[in-house]
Formats: C-alpha cells, structure tokens, sequence
C-alpha cells in the first residue's frame, strides 16, 4: 500500500509494510478520515528526520508548543528486526521509557529519516550499543518476572542477596542476547553508504518507507523561484560567529547540564523500585507548570534587552519585578496543584499501586521548590537578557551538578527514596541565594547605571 503525503515544496511517496498491519491500517483509516490534511511537519532536526502528524499544528500560529496531540489511544509496538532506520524510513513517535515501557506507538504521529552517512568504526560502536541495550530489555524482562523477590529483598533491605540476584540475572541476561547480536550486515551496509539514524533501531516501530521525494526537491530547486539556495559570495565572519556562541555559550551549556542531571538523578532512583518512573512522570507533569514561566521569560527578554539598549532604567526594573511575580505566582498555582491533586495527577499514566505509594509523596514534596524555581528562572533569563548569561550558566550548573546530585546521592543511603526527593528544594533554595547574589551583584554593576552614559 503506497500514500502521497502532499506538502507545498512537493509530494513524498510512501509505501507502507505489510509487516506492521496495526500501524499501516491505522495510518490509512487516518488519511482516509482526513485527519492529517492541514497539519505541519512540526519538529524538523537537520540531518536526523522530520516529524508531522500531531493534529493540534492545523493553523497553529508561530511560536506555539506542539508534540503532544493525538487521538485518544496508542498502538501496540511492532518492532521488527528487518526493518531499520535507514534514510527515508517512515517510524511511528512515542513517548520515552520512563512513563511507555511497552513503547506504545503515538496514535498519529510519525516520523520520516534522514540521518547521515557513518564509518565502519561508527558503526561497529552502534552495533555494541544496540547488543547492549538488547541485553538490557533481556535484564529489565528478568528483573519483572522477580519482581516480588526483588521487592521483598529491598524491604528487608538484604543487600547482599539483592546484589546476588542482579548479578545472576545480569549473567542470564547476557547468556539470552548471542555474542554476535547488533547491527546486521545489510544495516551495516546502508548506513555506510544511504545513511540513516542508526541508534534508533529496536526502539520504535518503522512501518513504512519514501519511495519518491527526490524528484519534487530537484524541481523546486529549478522552477521555483522563491526558493533560492547559494553559496556564492558566502563568507563566514569568524568575529560574528564569535559574539554569537558568546550569548549563545551559556545556554548551551545549561541545556547540556539537565541533560546530565535527568540521567546522573535516574542512575541514584534505579536502586528504589518504580521510583526512574515516578521521575519520568514528574518531567511531563512539570512541563505544565513551566512551560507558561518559559514563555513569559521569551516575552520578558526582548523588553529588558531593548529597554536596556536605549537607556531606560525603570522599564527594565518594572519589567524584572513584574515578570518575578508573575512567574512566582504560576509556579504557586502549580504547587498547589501538585499538594492536592497528587493521586489524581497520577492516575493520567494508569498509575499502579506502587507507584502511587511512591509518586504521590514524590510530587508533594518536589513541587515545593516550584516557588524557588519560578523566580530562579525569570532572574537567570534577566542575566541574559542584560548581556550577562555566564551569571545563569553557573547558577545552573551548581544547582544541578554542584549540589541536586551530591544531595540525592547522599539521602539514597539512607534507604529512604522519600528524603531523595527532598535534593530537590534543598537544590532550589541554593541557586534562589545565589542568584539573588548575583542579581544585586548586576544592579549595582549595570542596572543602576543605565541610563547614565549609556548601556555598561
């Protein structure tokens, strides 16, 4: 079965696998409900893929957070070995591991490779990660099927049969997965000369691939007359590229730091049961809370950069303390949210009776650093905004690496995967002195100032 996706640069052909009929025959009752026609290719990462489908980008206007529509229902996985990530591959999205273990397909969005082109030794590395990770799922597949063994070790907190456990399912784990798993020689093959996204092989569903695109892209690029793609005359200026990754460095480096903290926090919970999915569910809870203090920072920061440019000191002190009461203010609505609604919260991801015995005490005592957090927030995008973003850049990164994981590590000896959660306000609560330090430190140096002979 072939489908033609029509956009406005030209149609892609796709044809779809019979060798995933839940997916192919969804897709088709969709196309045929016109239930894609009007959306947008809302996430667009070069030289990785192209992802569409979520119906709430019909006549979404720029700016706005998309990603999470979709039909009230997901598809079971079907991943299957001989179908791959190779460029032009058509793969269902999906929520993470964490809250989607059984790695349910989205109901209707998908995604469509590009990649890139690897070498042999890239390759050879992919192909060690992929027979790591089967031997993982093969572990986590042990690992459930002694659930209630492992629980009971836990609560009489016998260490040393837990760890005798771990290591003999870890040795069935490996004796499951042969030596020679990983990449196969046809993967091997493509990817070292068609290119595609290698690492995402075994963890979603591909049902189907473009069978036509290129046609419409050489067409476009001839004939149409407002697409117009020319290196001539391009030169780089080494001293503009420059300024810009000196803005632009900080939040760079914030971004790669919660990364680090999301999976140095994972590592300390893997030792409490659910508790890695209690945290999942915590960062797609959280996202409502800070997703609107996100938004009015990017409201925020042109005002305060422009109101500073041009010398204007009490719009950019009004624009500052309106923004902290604001932001605060939200981030309170979310707290009280999270204090009374706990269970209910959880039972959006069919929460079990363990996880809520540990998620509802998880999120109340997390979402007390929400009031913290708010302010935090809006001060460091204020740093920014006044050409100063190394000031949120290290209040970042003490928070998360100096001070969350060091805290957390040090309350999971305890045993107690309830005082963990409290790493959390004890982290928000340092970076709130710490930026209220740097905050008078950058009044007295800038802010007090503008005005006077012009910005500082």
């Amino acid at each position: 079965m072939k489908v033609k996706i029509q956009t406005m640069l030209g149609d892609i052909i796709v044809r779809l696998y019979d060798e995933t009929p839940i997916h192919r025959d969804n897709f088709i009752k969709l196309v045929k409900e016109g239930y894609y026609d009007g959306t947008l290719f809302h996430r667009v990462i070069k030289d990785f893929m192209i992802q569409g489908g979520d119906p709430d980008s019909k006549g979404a206007p720029a700016g706005k957070m998309l990603g999470v529509g979709g039909p009230d229902y997901t598809l079971e996985a079907e991943i299957k070995d001989g179908l791959f990530h190779k460029r032009g591959a058509l793969a269902a999205a999906r929520q993470g591991d964490q809250v989607n273990p059984e790695r349910r397909s989205s109901g209707s969005q998908f995604y469509i490779v590009w990649g890139q082109v690897y070498s042999e030794g890239q390759l050879r590395q992919f192909s060690k990660q992929m027979r790591m990770q089967q031997v993982q799922q093969a572990f986590n597949q042990l690992a459930a099927a002694h659930k209630e063994e492992i629980m009971q070790l836990r609560r009489d907190r016998n260490r040393a049969a837990l760890m005798e456990l771990q290591d003999k399912l870890a040795a069935e784990a490996q004796q499951q997965v042969s030596a020679d798993a990983g990449m196969t020689e046809e993967q091997q093959q493509i990817y070292s000369t068609l290119g595609g996204t290698p690492h995402l092989d075994g963890q979603y569903t591909v049902f189907g691939q473009v069978t036509a695109a290129t046609m419409a892209l050489v067409f476009n690029l001839k004939y149409n007359k407002e697409i117009s793609l020319s290196f001539r005359g391009f030169r780089p200026d080494l001293k503009l590229i420059g300024q810009i990754y000196k803005v632009g460095a900080p939040s760079i480096v914030v971004q790669s730091v919660g990364s680090v903290m999301t999976y140095g926090l994972n590592l300390i919970l893997a030792d409490f049961g659910v508790a890695q999915t209690v945290f999942g569910v915590y960062f797609k809870l959280q996202s409502f809370v800070f997703m609107p203090v996100f938004g009015l920072n990017n409201g925020m920061v042109p005002i305060i950069a422009y109101n500073y440019g041009t010398g204007k000191r009490d719009r950019v002190v009004a624009t500052i303390r309106s923004s902290i009461f604001f932001g605060v203010g939200i981030m309170l609505c979310g707290l009280a949210v999270m204090q009374l609604f706990p269970a209910q919260l959880l039972g959006f991801f069919n929460a079990t009776d363990e996880l809520l015995t540990i998620g509802i005490p998880a999120l109340r005592i997390i979402c007390l650093s929400f009031s913290f957090a708010g302010f935090c927030i809006v001060v460091g995008s204020s740093f920014q905004a006044l050409g100063n973003g190394i000031y949120s850049m290290i209040v970042s990164v003490a928070r998360q690496l100096c001070v969350l994981l060091p805290v957390a590590k040090l309350l999971s000896l305890s045993g107690n995967v309830n005082l963990v959660w409290w790493a959390f306000p004890i982290a928000e609560i340092f970076s709130t002195a710490l930026s209220v330090f740097f905050l008078i430190r950058i009044y007295r140096k800038i802010i007090v100032h503008i005005g006077e002979t012009g910005p500082a």
